[in-house]
């Protein structure tokens, strides 16, 4: 994490690059994009141009099925249940912490400790497992309990494990030590249900019927005892109304301590899942309605939803905030308490996950975007494609939050309908050496030309210089523009595939055209090129950082020295302070351009990064202030500046690390919000990889036993070497460093390794937040272009 003089954290920010070229229309042959497209508006308007309203369509192959969900009480954390892994969720910040894989299939229980620092397994053997989630090598570590274990939960008053068995004990197990602090046999039935009240008390309910009530405190004193007719398949405490309900099939029994007396209330319960107590209101859905029961008196509200979910298997409530429902499709559906309207979709795939709201904005991760699309009349466009107007980052903490500013605000929402983009086609005439390379963008009478904004054209995913383009055709009467490129080949695969934006920048993608020349590529004969700029000593001192030189030089040295080591020609420069003037920057940034296809370029920054309306900027060593927008303006090396020297530069692998940071002062969610989108942007405009590291809600202080800023020290440490093999090498570990990887260890690393010294930090103060730690550095990444490896 970077410091300044006042103690105050800043942002990180990094990319993880595969690089590509741009190729705007509006600089093609002798005319303009404004009157080549005002021509295409003046044919189209004549037309009848009719929105359709798409469906979110998942790839199939992709599904992760869900069997179940659980959250800790705060409702930070949530885990969802697969078939032989467990997935844990930050709830707040939309990001998946960890991905535990199980010996044994289907859980048969799952809970969540108050702050979320320890999982609790109960395996179908009847083994419970205690999972500490912050530890960074994190492993299961076995609880002992005699009997098999039916559920287990966490109290909040007593702050211990509370577990049913299938012989009828309920027993208390501190987290931190593993031993049993209390056991009572509570019936000769299994226990099916536990729940928490406030007190030390503990609501327990069989599955013959039985519910009763138990002061762990006192040693298991039973306090109060009902008996029910029917099989319980829920327990729940509403803290509105003070009863414990308990729902059947077909019923509610609501009852209320210190009475004898049961309420029951006729439900007809029968299909239900995913049900929650919210404000005195009891939730579930059954088929395609939301049922809410009042526990004062019983009464029904059914409200009809546009959605059938009676195929959900099951589900749970959030801290009174959301009401989820969980299906083997692997989605997870959110509600708000008394709102008929599904708020969310939260689809988990084999590779990641994808947050869509009403409107169709989305978050995720980049493997999960990439295996959902929008599709309508027969057209299908990737979710990804309408990054430019839908993409809200953090989205799931704001849909959750009611207070929540959304910056992404759509003229509609995608279910009103949307103009897809042209379809695009790819021609490719191998011309031994080189392609010539047709890209034909057609409309139809429902979407048109008017919008078109640019057309992408990319090679082993790095985006093509429009120095390779050789002309270009605009015909009216077919509804259709043309470009021809002209394009060298490089030695063993070559892919290509263009893509046009239209309305809303929405992007419509070509098929992949592949083709292989002779030979294979010789990456070992290649160069190996480091490029690392780092600035801690700005022209005013209220800019001044401790580590972003120690950043530069530890990076420099890590990559030339060990990752590049079998390169036969190594090449490092570090540019640091007084060097690092906007003139520097950009005489180092210009040798990338003098590259080969073969060569492998790394590029750091290490300084501070400013957004501003829409760009993102990385001050030199001349910047004075990061609230001076014409200041920054001027000097400042912008995101787009960066993206034109990377697809100018031949070299089919860079990579490019930036580590920028913002002042406190200035930095706010909109700062966060517009960083991200910003080198997204950058992501997309190039054919990238990227990865973002960015600050949570509150200030960080400075931790001055790393050396090195948190981000860049997580990235170095996946670079260390364990038994010969670099620490991210895991995903396979095969001795083959990539990049997919590096952001995989960033990913899982950054934001563990800054709780802990967050916790550290408290502890040394004598200070005791709350039991809900914040994450103070969560990483988030949304990727384009191809993986490729590093050492």
């Amino acid at each position: 994490m970077k410091a300044i003089s006042n103690g105050i954290a800043l942002v990180s920010a990094v990319l993880l690059l595969s690089i590509s070229t741009v190729t705007p229309v509006h600089a093609i042959g002798g005319m303009g994009l404004r009157s080549a497209t005002s021509d295409i508006s003046r044919n189209i308007r004549k037309q009848v141009r009719q929105a359709l309203r798409p469906t979110l369509t998942i790839n199939k192959k992709a599904k992760l099925p869900i069997y179940g969900v659980a959250g800790n009480n705060s409702g930070r954390y949530m885990a969802t249940l697969h078939k032989r892994s467990i997935l844990v969720w930050d709830v707040q910040e939309g990001l998946m912490l960890s991905r535990i894989e199980l010996q044994q299939k289907n859980p048969r229980s799952v809970a969540f400790s108050d702050n979320g620092e320890y999982l609790l397994v109960a395996e179908s053997s009847g083994k419970l497992r205690q999972f500490p989630l912050f530890e960074e090598e994190g492993r299961f570590q076995d609880v002992k309990v005699a009997d098999d274990v039916s559920t287990a939960i966490f109290s909040s008053r007593i702050k211990q494990w509370l577990v049913g068995t299938e012989k009828g004990k309920l027993i208390a197990i501190d987290p931190v030590s593993g031993n049993q602090t209390f056991s009572s046999a509570i019936s000769k039935k299994a226990i099916c249900c536990i729940t928490a009240l406030p007190t030390s008390e503990v609501a327990v309910a069989t599955r013959s019927g039985e519910v009763q009530i138990v002061d762990v405190d006192k040693q298991g004193a039973f306090l109060d005892h009902w008996k029910v007719k029917s099989k319980i398949n829920s327990l729940y405490w509403s803290s509105a109304e003070k009863k414990l309900v308990a729902v059947t099939s077909g019923r509610t029994h609501a009852f209320r301590p210190g009475s004898s007396e049961a309420e029951i209330f006729s439900a007809s319960t029968g299909g239900m899942v995913a049900a929650g107590v919210s404000q005195g209101t009891l939730y579930w859905f059954d088929g395609n309605q939301l049922v809410a029961q009042s526990l004062d008196n019983g009464s029904l509200k059914k409200t009809d939803l546009a959605e059938d979910i009676s195929d959900m298997t099951g589900g749970m409530s959030i801290a009174d905030k959301l009401l989820l429902a969980t299906g083997d499709d692997g989605l997870v559906y959110g509600f708000k308490p008394a709102s008929k309207d599904l708020f969310l979709k939260w689809v988990v795939t084999k590779e990641g996950w994808t947050i869509v709201d009403q409107k169709g904005r989305f978050d995720g991760s980049a493997g999960g975007v990439k295996e959902i699309a929008w599709t309508a009349a027969g057209r299908s466009v990737g979710l990804d494609g309408f990054s430019s107007s839908y993409y809200e980052p953090g989205l799931l903490k704001k849909l959750i939050r009611l207070d929540s500013q959304y910056f992404v605000k759509p003229a509609k929402g995608i279910g009103d309908g949307i103009f897809f983009p042209p379809e695009v086609s790819l021609d490719v005439d191998d011309q031994s050496g080189t392609v010539d390379i047709e890209v034909v963008a057609e409309g139809k009478t429902d979407d048109g030309l008017k919008d078109i904004s640019r057309l992408y054209l990319y090679h082993n995913g790095k985006r093509i210089s429009q120095k390779f383009q050789t002309g270009h055709d605009i015909d009216n009467n077919k509804k259709q523009v043309t470009w021809q490129y002209r394009v060298p080949l490089v030695k063993g695969d070559n892919s290509f595939y263009a893509s046009v934006s239209a309305w809303s920048e929405i992007r419509s993608k070509s098929d992949t055209v592949s083709l292989n020349t002779s030979g294979q590529a010789t990456d070992d004969a290649s160069n190996f090129v480091v490029s690392s700029i780092g600035i801690n000593n700005y022209s005013s001192n209220g800019l001044l950082l401790n580590y972003s030189v120690a950043d530069a030089k530890a990076v420099a040295d890590k990559f030339t020295d060990e990752v590049g080591a079998n390169k036969s020609r190594r090449i490092k420069s570090i540019i640091l302070n007084d060097e690092a003037r906007s003139f520097g920057i950009r005489k180092n940034l210009n040798k990338l351009k003098d590259l080969e296809p073969t060569d492998t370029a790394v590029l750091f920054l290490s300084g501070h990064g400013v957004a501003i309306d829409g760009h993102w900027y990385f001050l030199p060593q001349e910047a004075t202030s990061l609230e001076n927008s014409s200041h920054i303006k001027q000097i400042g090396i912008s995101g787009a500046e960066l993206a034109e020297v990377i697809i100018s530069s031949p070299a089919q692998k860079i990579l490019l690390a930036v580590d920028a940071c913002q002042s406190g002062a200035v930095l706010n969610d909109f700062q966060t919000f517009t960083q991200r989108k910003t080198l997204q942007k950058l992501s997309e405009d190039t054919g990238v990889h990227i990865l973002t590291a960015t600050r949570a809600d509150q200030l960080a202080p400075e931790y001055e036993i790393l050396g090195h800023g948190l981000f860049t020290y997580t990235l170095l440490k996946g670079l260390d070497k364990r038994n010969g093999i670099y620490n991210a090498d895991r995903w396979p570990e095969d001795n083959n460093l990539t990049v997919g990887e590096l952001k995989k260890y960033v990913l899982r690393y950054a934001p563990l390794l800054a709780r802990k010294l967050n916790e550290r930090s408290l502890a040394a103060t004598a200070q005791r937040g709350s039991d809900d730690l914040e994450v103070l550095i969560t990483p988030a990444q949304l990727t384009s272009g191809t993986d490729f490896k590093l050492n």
